[in-house]
């Protein structure tokens, strides 16, 4: 059993002497019991490395590491031991104590009550100057204090220094920015508590403090994980809800504004995520509210010539479309109607253009609209653009009930694209009824097939496949009209591992044993080409679904990987995966 007092006798002596060095410098962020015999290390080294540690007694009953070696006796692990066999007072070879005969812990409650008042101050100097953590949390848990002097500053001083500690040679890594975003979401939830409590001030104080601190921070991290810029939404989540509370006094909400204002002229609002529309979209409403009309259009007049900068026309078309939704607000539709005019080349502000338009129930307008939309985006070779247009046109098809114009629309976006679209392929199949649709399909399908074989035919014979390629165009079609037979020949036709396993769970209820023919065939192929452990894992794995799903196949899928194992005599990482295959379907 590994113990604090033994632990020396089972690790190398290398991780010995590295962890000794670590222990002796005091290379300890943080060394913390959260609760009764768990304990939390982050020990520099290299990096810095989370270390968790669960003692039975002086057992230690689980030890973790972040580091590569973790999974060992690591330095980092030592480094830990040896500091708590120091702190208590374990001598090497000695079993302590507790672990016969423990003692009866003394309330945490009673203890408080019983120190002197001076003995707790000295007590968390001493331990704010030994555990880093700590300072910063005490700071933190008491700026919001009635009476502070100026509680926003020393959430943002508090905020800054929590920044530091995971700031190494001017970086945050990536296990750093989530222990980073970790202490900041905990922020925002404080600051959410404090909302709920009603007290705005004190809310006020922490998202002012501790949203810039944020931001700079994650110019300077690997937020590969999304995790720190997910806590930055949690703290705009607090100044969104802050804006809108009715319970929130005037003048607070007025320094929210002159807030949100300043915060908005950093440039790192624009380059990391989507930050900048919900800081906006708060100055707006604070606009509104207190009539701060030229602060607002001055500040879109002012981004507008930056936006030029920028690659695509997202920030000019938003903060266009911004500015004229403010205008009609505020009662000055002539000037928004001049800008509306001025930018029908942007698509957002057409699609407010057609909105309008679409209101006076000015079709022939709108359709007008829409063709010049789809002209230029044609012209500038934006396809997902021109989508969005015929969509419009088929929503003034709808508008009109021009059946006619809803059934060619429709068809078109369901069938056009790369793929089958649902929505718009149901909103063609509604125009007809049932009769009447199973003809219209089956002739689409006919015309489908009919093209294919050309083209298939017109092929030189040495790039010709076995038969014509139907399941692009029309695999998706056979599920929705449910034609198996027409899938399954579809399928057996094209022959390939990547399509069958697409339409497997569509066929499956209705086919298995012919399922099981391709199968055996195709993974028989895909194993002569596998030539890794990843590609090998992967084939035991689909071999397994096919067992697991066709039950009846379980023989035949055991078969094959005894031919494959006689085969491959050579790729011993191919029979280790197959071996465990065998022993999981038995």
């Amino acid at each position: 059993m590994l113990t604090l007092a033994n632990f020396e006798d089972k690790v190398t002596k290398a991780a010995l002497k590295a962890g000794r060095l670590i222990a002796q410098r005091d290379d300890f962020d943080e060394l913390v019991e959260y609760e009764q015999g768990a304990w939390l290390a982050l020990v520099r080294d290299q990096d810095v490395y989370q270390v968790d540690i669960i003692l039975r007694g002086d057992a230690i009953a689980v030890h973790e590491c972040q580091c590569a070696d973790g999974n060992k006796l690591c330095r980092h692990k030592v480094a830990v031991w040896l500091e708590l066999r120091r702190q208590k007072g374990i001598a090497a070879g000695e079993r302590s104590q507790k672990t016969t005969a423990p003692k009866k812990r003394r309330n945490l409650k009673k203890l408080v009550q019983d120190v002197s008042l001076e003995e707790f101050r000295q007590f968390v100097l001493d331990y704010a100057a030994r555990q880093k953590g700590f300072k910063a949390d005490f700071e933190l848990y008491f700026a919001g204090r009635e009476g502070s002097v100026d509680a926003g500053q020393h959430y943002a001083d508090a905020a800054k220094k929590i920044v530091q500690k995971y700031t190494r040679r001017g970086f945050i890594d990536y296990r750093a920015s989530g222990r980073l975003a970790k202490e900041l979401g905990k922020l925002a939830s404080d600051g959410k508590q404090l909302l709920e409590r009603g007290n705005m001030r004190d809310a006020y104080a922490l998202v002012s403090g501790t949203l810039p601190a944020a931001m700079g921070a994650i110019t300077k991290s690997d937020d590969s994980s999304g995790y720190l810029g997910t806590a930055i939404h949690l703290l705009l989540d607090l100044l969104e809800s802050l804006s809108a509370s009715p319970l929130a006094p005037i003048d607070l909400k007025q320094e929210l504004f002159r807030l949100v204002n300043q915060e908005l002229r950093n440039p790192i609002y624009h380059e990391y995520g989507d930050f900048y529309p919900r800081a906006f979209e708060v100055f707006k409403q604070l606009a509104l509210l207190f009539g701060e009309h030229d602060a607002f259009l001055g500040h879109v007049d002012e981004q507008l010539p930056l936006a030029a900068g920028y690659i695509t026309d997202y920030l000019r078309s938003f903060l266009l479309t911004a500015k004229i939704d403010y205008l009609t607000e505020i009662g000055q539709a002539s000037e928004a109607e001049r800008l509306l005019n001025e930018h029908l080349n942007l698509p957002a502000v057409r699609v407010r253009k057609l909105e309008r338009v679409l209101a006076t129930n000015d079709f022939k307008q709108a359709k007008a609209l829409i063709a010049e939309g789809i002209a230029l985006a044609e012209a500038a070779r934006h396809p997902g653009v021109t989508s969005i247009w015929e969509k419009q046109l088929l929503r003034v098809a709808q508008l009109e009930n021009d059946l006619p114009a809803i059934r060619q629309q429709a068809k078109k976006l369901a069938l056009d694209g790369r793929g089958l679209s649902p929505e718009h392929y149901h909103a063609w199949k509604a125009t007809y009824p049932p009769d009447e649709w199973t003809a219209v399909i089956n002739e689409h399908i006919e015309a489908v097939t009919r093209k294919a074989t050309e083209q298939w035919m017109a092929m030189p014979a040495h790039y010709r496949t076995e038969a014509p390629l139907l399941l692009i165009p029309l695999g998706r079609i056979f599920i929705e009209e449910e034609y198996w037979d027409r899938l399954l020949l579809a399928v057996q036709q094209e022959n390939r591992l990547d399509t069958t396993t697409e339409y497997h769970e569509a066929l499956l209820p209705w086919y298995p044993d012919e399922l099981l023919e391709l199968y055996i065939h195709q993974l028989e192929e895909f194993a002569d080409q596998a030539g890794n452990r990843r590609q090998y894992q992967q084939l035991v794995g689909l071999m397994l679904k096919v067992a697991e799903d066709i039950p009846a196949g379980k023989p035949r899928i055991a078969e094959l990987v005894q031919v494959l194992y006689r085969r491959y005599s050579f790729r011993r990482a191919l029979q280790d995966e197959l071996v465990k295959l065998l022993s999981a379907i038995g």
